[in-house]
């Protein structure tokens, strides 16, 4: 059942029991302004004629003072009316065929018959009128004692169905609006933010305008409207006052209202700079500007600006409890919004440091890279000479060393061009069980010089798309590690298995082991173990993270298994590809 349907309701029984041909409700809607909500009547026409109508509130006042109250019931006497006073009320009201008559004990049809219902505030909420006694007869004073106890729980049932209109409009506005602060923080900086307010803020809040900025920021640009001119200017001591003001209303919990020649919520401030913001209101024909504080717990964050035209309706009570409920979900979106800008900030902060770091890196690498060969040509020349015994105890460690410094520059060269996300490879389909082998040819010299045995075992189709070199120094790194970490005479297994839509590569070795604490850090840049038994082992702590870098460009994953002294295995897990042709994307 609608609002309005239950009032109609309402209204026909409170007819009946009265005894009367009419009965209109009409609701406060704001200080000045009433609302036809029901009209029973025996005419249908006049009920559509009607509903939903607005009038003024004010000529009823001097009317009802002329008339009788017995309880929440006023009777006026057409004749003790002044003719004036009449007239306005009657422009606004609605008046039943009622034959005329001089006789003063019946009624006559400007007669009035009114019960005022209020809240426990003492607040007018609503008028219902009564017209046309089916006795044709004015009430007498018992008729209208017993008439008031009569429609006391009916009067008492439209304050509550008043009252659940209103919440049930403020759950729609706190609804509306908290979607819109939900919705955008969690992705969107305060000027995204602020955006969104403006435009999906306007119509719930009934508003010609409406700006919002945080507390440091207020300017005059705030009372001003989208599309109106410039507002006046706003000196220090307004702007002070105004964010002052903000503080003291946030405590508490109230707004400001700025009209035309009064500012209400802060006598402070109407004291001392009402010519000051009510021009804001005069000047570009306005009813009234709303300033609604906006905050989180005791902290005041930013003001949020509400205009209204002339000819709108006034600002309520129950809209600033409304706007202020919505205030503390803004003010957390506003923290939100802060932590989303720092946090940009702090990634592109970041990213520029990597951009910095992989230049750096990639600087040095290549840098040492050509004396590194010139100094290893030369040192190649110096080996093939008939030299005297010490020189030759000093040049196979350089040879050795000079070795070893080009392959951490290349891998410092490799591991700044797979961290470049703006780099893409040349890719092919590839069979990893025929990459894997040749890896394995490469890292035998060093398992034979451990005595590591290798074995590969090979299963089901292994096409992959992919970097041949990459896949290669991916591959060939982890066979490299596994043989370097076992002991001698142990023992590498390694296979690669084709299944399903995937292509699994394991490396499995029975030596040192990692521990749990290490296999954290396992991957990152440079990083050595503590274990005494692995530092015994040479290497720039590089090697793992490369192979994770390739694993991750090839849309696969990296899996490890191990425990300290129980040997470790790692899984490469990448998609299997149908395509057989080669693929190149530049």
């Amino acid at each position: 059942m609608t609002a309005r349907t239950a009032m109609f309701r309402i209204a026909d029984h409170l007819r009946g029991l009265g005894g009367y041909e009419g009965c209109a409700i009409e609701v406060v809607r704001g200080d000045d302004v009433v609302e036809f909500v029901a009209l029973a009547t025996d005419d249908p026409d006049t009920h559509r004629e009607h509903d939903g109508a607005s009038s003024l509130l004010s000529p009823l006042a001097p009317v009802l003072d002329r008339g009788v109250e017995v309880g929440v019931l006023t009777f006026v006497r057409v004749e003790d009316v002044a003719p004036d006073d009449l007239q306005r009320l009657l422009s606004y009201g609605v008046l039943l065929d009622v034959a005329a008559t001089d006789d003063p004990a019946r009624w006559h049809a400007e007669d009035l018959l009114v019960a005022q219902v209020r809240d426990d505030q003492g607040r007018l909420r609503a008028i219902v009128y009564y017209d046309a006694p089916r006795d044709g007869l004015r009430p007498s004073i018992a008729q209208l004692i017993e008439l008031e106890k009569a429609i006391l729980p009916c009067l008492h049932a439209i304050l509550v169905q008043i009252e659940r209109e209103e919440f049930a409009q403020r759950m729609r506005l706190a609804s509306a609006t908290r979607a819109v602060i939900r919705s955008a923080s969690h992705h969107a900086d305060l000027r995204e933010l602020f955006s969104i307010v403006r435009t999906q803020f306007r119509e719930p809040f009934r508003a010609q305008g409406l700006r919002i900025d945080t507390l440091d920021a207020f300017d005059r640009d705030l009372l001003r409207p989208p599309g109106t001119q410039r507002s006046p200017d706003i000196g220090p001591g307004l702007r002070v006052a105004v964010k002052s003001a903000m503080v003291r209303a946030w405590e508490r919990q109230e707004v400001l209202i700025v009209e035309t020649d009064r500012v209400w919520g802060d006598d402070e401030v109407d004291q001392h700079f009402r010519a000051e913001l009510t021009a804001h209101v005069t000047q570009r024909g306005l009813r009234e500007i709303v300033l609604i504080p906006v905050g989180v717990g005791s902290d005041t964050l930013g003001i949020l600006a509400v205009a209204r035209d002339a000819d709108a309706l006034r600002w309520t009570d129950d809209e600033s409890s409304a706007a202020l409920d919505v205030a503390h979900d803004l003010g957390r979106a506003i923290l939100n919004a802060r932590a989303v800008e720092s946090e940009r900030a702090a990634v592109a902060e970041l990213r520029q440091l990597g951009d910095y770091r992989r230049t750096l890196i990639d600087t040095v690498a290549r840098e040492l890279q050509n004396p590194l060969a010139l100094v290893s040509g030369h040192l190649e020349l110096l080996s093939g000479m008939d030299l005297p015994e010490d020189a030759v105890r000093s040049v196979v460690p350089m040879i050795r060393n000079t070795a070893r410094l080009t392959t951490l520059a290349q891998d410092l060269s490799l591991l700044s061009r797979l961290a470049d996300a703006t780099t893409s490879a040349s890719t092919a389909t590839l069979d990893l069980a025929e990459l894997t082998t040749d890896a394995v040819a490469l890292v035998g010299p060093q398992a034979e010089h451990r005595d590591v045995t290798i074995d590969l075992s090979v299963t089901g189709r292994c096409d992959v798309l992919g970097h041949p070199l990459e896949l290669m120094r991916c591959i060939g790194g982890l066979i490299d590690n596994a043989v370097k970490f076992s002991r001698r005479g142990g023992r590498v297994e390694v296979a690669v298995r084709g299944e399903g839509a995937s292509v699994t590569v394991t490396v499995r070795d029975h030596g040192i082991g990692i521990s749990n604490s290490d296999q954290d850090l396992l991957f990152s840049e440079f990083f050595r173990s503590a274990d005494p038994a692995a530092l015994d082992r040479s290497g720039y702590g590089l090697g793992l993270s490369i192979v994770r870098q390739v694993t991750m460009r090839h849309g696969g994953r990296i899996e490890v298994e191990s425990a300290r002294g129980e040997g470790a295995l790692f899984r490469l897990i990448f998609p299997q590809t149908e395509r057989a042709a080669l693929i190149t994307t530049w």
